[in-house]
């Protein structure tokens, strides 16, 4: 009987927190996982939050379809988990924030660490043309922020104002948000302004 509540709770667990899609949490988990980190502050002195972007995904679900669609997001999702297990030490979680988006936090890690997360992640993107999940070699970009004591939507927005920049850099680039600040590239939020 225990074990049948058990695996009750788990199922109701797995239908409230995770994605379907990829396997990896969904925004309600990212939210909630995300605030207790800022909130526990003697936990979370530094980290990163790494926003994840697939490229064009409209044209792509237009042109192929929900289910090549969601081949590629569960290809995406399974690149993340990979990354996320060779971290050694690092608290970590993924989620899939939004329709192309997915986020990344790494707890207490440098700068240097964020980047070196992100740039191996980038150079696996194009493993999913290579499975032929997607028809070309730019599947997407990222955007990371460093924690330094944000509110919850400040650190998003460094994250989102990241993601934007690498956009614009080209096909799976990322760009890093402290860095954008010291080049005097960076856009303020609507609450920073």
């Amino acid at each position: 009987m225990f074990q049948e509540q058990a695996d009750a709770m788990e199922r109701i667990r797995k239908e409230n927190f995770n994605e379907a899609v990829t396997g990896l949490g969904n925004r309600k988990f990212f939210d909630m996982q995300l605030k207790h980190l800022i909130a526990a502050e003697d936990n979370f002195d530094t980290g990163a939050l790494i926003m994840v972007a697939v490229h064009d995904l409209k044209r792509l679900n237009d042109e192929g379809g929900y289910v090549k669609t969601d081949a590629l997001l569960a290809g995406l999702g399974e690149l993340i988990r990979e990354q996320c297990a060779k971290l050694t030490g690092v608290e970590n979680f993924a989620a899939r924030i939004t329709g192309a988006d997915f986020a990344i936090v790494l707890a207490d890690v440098t700068e240097k660490d964020a980047e070196e997360f992100t740039e191996q992640l980038m150079r696996t993107l194009p493993r999913l043309h290579d499975k032929g999940l997607i028809d070309t070699l730019e599947v997407g970009h990222a955007g990371i922020a460093m924690f330094n004591g944000q509110t919850f939507f400040d650190f998003l927005s460094d994250a989102d104002t990241a993601l934007r920049a690498a956009q614009g850099k080209g096909a799976n680039q990322w760009a890093l948000n402290s860095e954008l600040q010291r080049q005097g590239q960076y856009s303020y939020s609507a609450s920073q302004w």
